[in-house]
């Protein structure tokens, strides 16, 4: 059984079920069943629920579809306990994954004698940041996961300080594959000829609330950069349904484009992006990025007090410095965002920046971290419990 939920644990996780069918041959053939998105159906999972339809971010917009969330919780954990598979693979999507895994144990425990037979296996790809905020979930990771597979170099010791009993591989980041270092732009180490028209990606994000938060403040911002410097835009959002209400906010002469990332920060100088796993892509691919976020009132006075990291954008924690300016909150408005946007513009402040995220890139591992989290999962699945 494999769970992910947002449209980015949905590619992840269709990457990581080829690589075990690959990689099983003569050891194992699994067929798997779970929760995801249309690349994990594609990949041959057996799909119970589309839950790239239900992608939800902070406490206020979660409990507002609490029995949505109860309803397809309970359908998995009722799945899990009728087709009783003998490894359960979670990927990222922390709230909903960390819960079930709590939930299905508890529930084995209390049903021993019906179930005496079957003590599923559960590893962990990509775990949820506890080292970044409520730490104390990691006590829960260590009681219910068998194996935790990391991709970012300081969790192993992290998790190591706290629970030595916990298994826990580091594999390296999936993005290494897609993003191999020798093959990554580096023009813009070297060029600082002026351009006389520069190219703009804006990422408002994947979530519904955050397209419906951050895309009309972008389009603020592109104005004012526009005062000071000719910029050609390009929007890009995930392929879903999500995109379609926000279209006529774009002005004419901006290009909208689904998908395609890549070849779009190719060809940026600049972009800004909501944060998330886009902020990494653009690290890979040497993009100076302005990164913000913002978030309901409640959610965000939570978040204040929970969240124990200088930085949210990853570039910046795995630099432990400011690579990328963060505007959060009040802070993302159009005015400080174009501020921010103009100053990286400007080749004379770029060359530090981009040093560091050549380190960070490199600390990031070398490609393969796929078929590395596979084999540590087929090598699960063979061990005895």
């Amino acid at each position: 059984m494999i769970i992910a939920g947002e449209p980015s644990g949905d590619s992840l996780a269709a990457e990581l079920v080829d690589e075990i069918r690959r990689q099983g041959p003569g050891r194992i053939c699994p067929r798997i069943f779970g929760l995801g998105g249309p690349k994990l159906q594609h990949a041959g999972v057996d799909l119970l629920v589309d839950m790239t339809k239900h992608t939800v971010f902070g406490l206020i917009e979660a409990l507002a579809r609490y029995r949505q969330f109860k309803r397809i919780f309970n359908q998995a954990l009722k799945a899990a306990e009728e087709r009783q598979p003998d490894l359960i693979i979670l990927v990222d999507f922390g709230g909903f994954n960390l819960r079930f895994a709590k939930a299905l144990r508890k529930r084995i425990r209390s049903n021993s004698g019906t179930f005496q037979n079957w003590q599923p296996k559960i590893a962990y790809f990509i775990p949820p940041q506890v080292w970044a905020s409520r730490a104390g979930r990691a006590a829960t990771i260590a009681e219910t996961i068998d194996l935790v597979i990391s991709i970012f170099p300081f969790e192993k010791d992290w998790y190591q300080d706290r629970f030595p009993q916990l298994p826990v591989h580091y594999v390296g980041d999936p993005m290494a594959t897609r993003f191999p270092f020798s093959k990554t732009p580096r023009r813009m180490l070297t060029d600082t000829t002026p351009k006389k028209v520069s190219r703009l990606v804006l990422l408002p994000g994947s979530r519904k609330q955050e397209i419906e938060r951050h895309l009309p403040i972008m389009l603020e911002a592109l104005e004012l950069i526009r005062r000071h410097k000719p910029v050609e835009a390009t929007i890009v959002t995930p392929t879903n349904e999500h995109t379609a209400p926000f279209r006529n906010l774009a002005p004419s002469g901006i290009q909208w484009q689904e998908g395609k990332l890549e070849a779009a920060l190719i060809e940026a100088e600049l972009a800004l992006a909501s944060s998330g796993t886009v902020t990494r892509e653009c690290a890979y691919l040497r993009v100076p990025t302005v990164v913000i976020y913002k978030l309901s009132k409640l959610t965000y006075e939570i978040a204040k007090r929970i969240v124990k990291v200088r930085f949210i954008a990853m570039p910046n924690i795995l630099a432990d410095k400011m690579i990328f300016p963060e505007l959060i909150q009040d802070a993302a408005n159009p005015l400080a965002i174009a501020q921010e946007a103009l100053q990286l513009f400007d080749p004379a402040g770029r060359q530090e920046l981009m040093e560091d995220l050549e380190r960070v890139v490199l600390s990031l591992g070398p490609p393969g971290a796929t078929k590395r989290a596979a084999k540590s999962i087929v090598n699960l699945l063979q061990t005895d419990r």
